[in-house]
């Protein structure tokens, strides 16, 4: 066998192996990123949950303050 040859086919297979070795670490930081994403839109569904707890108490503070309010001015 010709060593043009030989080094043709470890070159090849060389490329290719690379090829395959950055496909692995693309789709392992894709897989990492979905991880993170998940994360996020747990910690934003819990911050919602808590704003709007906050919200409806500020909100029902308001109404009593006004209730009491128009007692103390007379407005029943």
């Amino acid at each position: 066998m010709n060593y043009q040859i030989i080094s043709g086919i470890l070159s090849s297979g060389l490329a290719i192996g690379a090829l395959t070795f950055q496909a692995g670490r693309h789709s392992e930081t894709i897989e990492s990123l979905g991880v993170r994403v998940s994360q996020a839109e747990t910690r934003t569904r819990e911050q919602d949950g808590v704003l709007f707890d906050i919200h409806g108490k500020v909100c029902a503070i308001e109404k009593d303050i006004k209730h009491i309010m128009k007692k103390l001015n007379g407005d029943y």
